[in-house]
């Protein structure tokens, strides 16, 4: 008796304890759901909404465009506004980046990743040598990425046709884990060694993409438990998909080491300026050895692996939405084909030309609110204890934005669950530069995504070059029930598989080539 007398009375000392503390802290912290032992506000994610991102949505609407979280053991703020995101990102107090789990064992639990480094010489160092390297043989090289841009895009359309001509009722099947990544997959090779796969049926290549999409398909709600108890991974890793992705980065890495091992053994590097950004590393390497905790193999590895998860995902992703969006609004898609018919005509679409393409841009802008690829942008962490809105964000506190709110505010997109790309155009026929930089799906302020520009770019030109060539239409399977529209979430979200069917303009009557 005195026993339970005394467990219960622990107990309840414990909770009243936990209780005053709870009610102290809260006072000093961003408004946000109550925060339980062990588990935090998870509950209270949970019951709002099974779905994680329109739970936090939803959340956000309750607690303000900066709101505390606890998830599980984890300190977290979601920002919820395009100011708030703005602030938190773009600013000097959250430029580390959290690392726990499956990032860690990617960078060997060393500071040699430029996406999730922390300090100034883990990434900024790596972030200023790739922005040189590619702009002298690289991406950052406009001429040099139009060549290797205009490559693939004549691939892939080439391929497209193909694949179109030998399907019934020219019906071609767009699935996540599909020719559109191969193709977007390929692009990205190509500017990290200057040459790209011949076919889209090479199995290094084909490898590399299952490998991509294990990483991004991996458990869901798994990805989740192991962010809030990073433990568990080593409890639970087959059950929660830590070993699924595992098992992708050393697909990863084994495709990275066969390129770098092609590289080493040409040895271009090793005379004069280097051609392709890993020759430029090898050459790093090789004149840096007392910097060996940044240019290393294992730096490179790692690299590699960032530049391929971070770079294929999101555009492949991005066209697939694109595509789908145009084929269900056929009125939108006309509209940019007589853009696009009126502009440039029949001959090869070119970057240049993206300036003069008002609708153009507006499509491209309101495929990334609409879809929100990057639900969540690239997480931050906190470098110090810092004030905002009168209450303490403390430093070790991991910040997420919630594109799912700053893409979906009414009072600024007033019907933001329609697609309408003219939102972004003023009376003038001008792009409305304010609302245009409220779309950030590459982030903000000083770790801004390194890949910006060729993402941009080729989202454009694979997406202007397809609707100058063919119409979308919905095949006949949907007449009756039309294909899903919902966001499927993930790492990024994406739709589900599609069927389109692919009609040749009339009026193309030139084959169209780089």
């Amino acid at each position: 008796m005195f026993l339970m007398f005394l467990v219960f009375a622990t107990t309840g000392c414990a909770l009243y304890l936990w209780l005053l503390s709870e009610l102290s802290e809260s006072k000093t912290r961003l408004p946000g759901p109550m925060q339980f032992p062990l588990v935090g506000s998870m509950i209270q994610v949970i019951t709002t909404h099974p779905v994680g991102f329109i739970a936090i949505d939803k959340l956000s609407q309750i607690y303000g465009d900066a709101m505390s979280i606890k998830l599980g053991i984890v300190d977290c703020v979601f920002v919820s506004s395009y100011e708030s995101v703005k602030y938190f990102y773009g600013g000097e107090n959250c430029v580390d980046r959290p690392g726990t789990g499956i990032w860690l064992e990617r960078q060997f639990y060393k500071k040699i990743r430029v996406l999730s480094a922390n300090g100034p010489s883990a990434w900024g160092e790596m972030r200023k040598f790739i922005t040189q390297s590619w702009s002298s043989c690289g991406p950052m090289n406009r001429d040099w990425l139009r060549g290797i841009l205009k490559e693939e895009v004549t691939s892939f359309l080439k391929y497209v046709e193909e694949l179109a001509s030998s399907s019934p009722g020219r019906v071609v099947p767009f699935k996540a884990s599909g020719f559109v990544k191969v193709s977007f997959t390929n692009l990205l090779t190509a500017t990290l060694v200057g040459k790209r796969h011949e076919n889209y049926g090479d199995k290094k290549l084909l490898g590399l993409v299952a490998a991509l999409d294990k990483f991004f398909r991996a458990s869901r709600i798994g990805i989740s438990v192991m962010t809030a108890y990073p433990w568990l991974r080593f409890l639970f890793g087959r059950y929660f998909g830590y070993h699924t992705q595992l098992e992708s980065v050393a697909g990863i890495h084994k495709y990275s080491k066969e390129l770098i091992s092609q590289r080493r053994k040409l040895g271009v590097y090793k005379n004069g300026e280097p051609t392709c950004f890993i020759d430029a590393f090898l050459q790093r390497i090789e004149s840096e050895k007392e910097n060996a905790h940044l240019f290393s193999n294992e730096a490179l590895l790692v690299t590699l692996a960032d530049f391929y998860t971070a770079g294929t995902e999101t555009s492949s992703n991005w066209l697939l939405f694109a595509i789908l969006l145009l084929m269900t609004h056929p009125e939108k898609q006309e509209k940019l084909y007589q853009e696009l018919r009126v502009k440039v005509g029949n001959r090869p679409i070119e970057l240049e030309d993206r300036n003069e393409l008002i609708y153009t841009q507006a499509v491209i802008l309101e495929v990334f609110r609409w879809g929100k690829v990057t639900v969540n942008l690239e997480s931050r962490q906190a470098i110090r204890d810092f004030e905002y809105n009168g209450r303490i964000v403390k430093k070790g506190t991991t910040i997420l934005a919630n594109m799912c709110r700053v893409y979906n505010t009414p009072n600024v997109w007033k019907d933001p669950q329609v697609f309408r790309p003219e939102r972004f155009i003023n009376e003038d026929g001008q792009l409305i530069k304010e609302k245009a930089e409220r779309i950030i799906p590459f982030g903000l302020g000083k770790r801004i995504c390194l890949g910006e520009m060729l993402a941009k770019d080729s989202g454009f030109m694979y997406l202007t070059t397809l609707v100058q060539k063919y119409r979308f239409e919905l095949p006949h399977e949907y007449l009756r029930n039309p294909p899903s529209l919902e966001l499927i979430e993930g790492i990024t979200t994406c739709v589900a598989d599609y069927n389109a069917k692919l009609v040749k303009r009339e009026t193309n009557t030139q084959t169209i080539c780089y």
